[in-house]
């Protein structure tokens, strides 16, 4: 990333600096990208997380000083560099040798996290420790970055507003839906991992019945009457009556005004049975 951001500090064009993070964050993988994306605007930590890290450019300065014995070269260092960045890696070029560079983003941001998370007592004193740790095994190059991104301070020419359109070239959407994006994260890593990620499969929705369906299961459990003649007389029989006896009213109106098809369905079974009794009373 530091190779990178040296490079974005050697271009003028707008195009050219998006086209060339939106290329270098298409390699790494989601979790990196989600980290260098913040990172690269000088964003130490997710949006909310940073004041909790409470590391002054001066605290810097001093822990690398000291680290490299360049205490007393301040000013001239100041005169000769074009920003803090590079003032710090002229002091970490002071060591008798430059370390091979080996952290990696994601390492960074854990260290990051871990100085946040330091409190109580002597925490001042433990952070400025954690941080020199860090520094030690940075290289001139590593360490000018480390500044820039915990003071805030990148200079390299990649704002917000080029960084969302890098990101919309990573994930080949358009720049403004991650503008829309970014509006309701807040966050530009989080942008990042929300267009990065895939999409969560959608789980089949219920399938509705229809009502033809649903008015045969109603009746598939209820036991149909033989005929509506036996309807009839199971009902005056009280056999299934309801747990709630029906007032007067409904029950004389119920037999005064009985549907007519209902009767004639009945017509010609009970003049069956008339005629079966005449029938006996004639023989015997």
């Amino acid at each position: 990333m530091a190779v990178v951001c040296q490079a974005l500090g050697q271009t003028q064009s707008r195009l050219q600096i998006a086209q060339l993070v939106g290329e270098f964050l298409a390699r790494l993988s989601v979790d990196e990208a989600e980290i260098a994306a913040r990172f690269m605007v000088g964003r130490a930590l997710a949006q909310g997380d940073e004041k909790r890290l409470q590391v002054s450019g001066r605290a810097v300065w001093k822990i690398v000083a000291t680290m490299t014995g360049g205490e007393d070269q301040g000013e001239d260092i100041f005169a000769a560099a074009t920003d803090f960045g590079e003032a710090i890696a002229v002091l970490l070029e002071l060591r008798p040798a430059d370390p091979e560079p080996t952290l990696t983003i994601s390492e960074v941001e854990h260290r990051f996290s871990e100085i946040a998370e330091i409190e109580g007592r002597n925490s001042r004193r433990r952070k400025l420790d954690a941080l020199r740790a860090l520094f030690e095994r940075a290289s001139a190059l590593e360490g000018k970055y480390l500044a820039k991104i915990l003071i805030g301070e990148m200079r390299h020419g990649m704002s917000e507003g080029l960084m969302l359109e890098a990101i919309a070239r990573t994930a080949a959407r358009p720049v403004a839906e991650v503008r829309r994006a970014h509006m309701l994260e807040g966050d530009l890593g989080r942008v990042v991992r929300a267009l990065r990620s895939p999409p969560a499969s959608a789980a089949p929705a219920p399938r509705r019945s229809s009502a033809s369906e649903q008015v045969s299961q109603s009746n598939a459990g209820a036991p149909a009457p033989a005929s509506d003649c036996d309807a009839g007389v199971a009902g005056a029989s009280g056999a299934d009556a309801p747990l709630a006896p029906a007032t007067p009213a409904s029950q004389s109106d119920a037999g005064a005004d009985a549907p007519a098809s209902d009767r004639d369905a009945c017509a010609p079974l009970a003049a069956g049975e008339a005629a079966q009794a005449d029938a006996r009373a004639s023989s015997a």
